[in-house]
């Protein structure tokens, strides 16, 4: 029931499809991409976020998509959402790249979880040793300020902070 509802462009609570969608997408950036709120408002080393950056872009991808792909073209959040969807699958275009390199690097008999951790956040060190490192850093500080820009047009658009509720809580 509740899937034809939202077919038809509105949810029990009388939101429409976009609105939902808006929401959704406000919740995955806010758990997805916590750097683009725990970083932007305050001085940062970026390399400290390039891992964390292009582990989850692929993510941030897909719920982005989502967005970009129930909104309506004229929409004022619809140009926003394509540009932070082009960065995020920028970014992840140096995934692979990076699981590589890590594999190459890690501990002798180094689980996967442990692995996953050192990509994720790795020694900024190893980060910089990456041949691909300038080209991560610098997808990840245009990914930063885009998603920053949509998450920023979420919140005026749902009319709730999501990023500033997690903080207080």
């Amino acid at each position: 029931m509740a899937w034809s509802r939202w077919r038809r462009g509105k949810s029990g609570n009388g939101e429409s499809a976009q609105q939902m969608a808006a929401r959704r997408a406000q919740l995955a950036l806010a758990s997805l991409a916590p750097l683009v709120w725990t970083y932007t408002d305050r001085e940062y080393d970026l390399d400290h976020v390039v891992g964390e950056a292009i582990e989850q872009s692929a993510k941030v991808y897909k719920a982005v998509e989502e967005l970009f792909t129930a909104l309506e073209p004229d929409h004022p959040l619809h140009t926003t959402a394509i540009a932070a969807g082009r960065a995020a699958a920028d970014l992840s275009l140096t995934s692979e790249s990076w699981a590589d390199f890590c594999a190459q690097h890690s501990l002798p008999g180094q689980d996967e979880p442990a692995t996953a951790m050192d990509r994720e956040w790795p020694d900024p060190s190893v980060l910089r040793a990456w041949p691909r490192y300038e080209v991560a850093r610098a997808r990840t500080q245009g990914a930063i300020e885009v998603l920053a820009e949509l998450q920023s047009r979420l919140t005026q658009y749902t009319g709730h902070n999501v990023p500033a509720a997690w903080h207080a809580a």
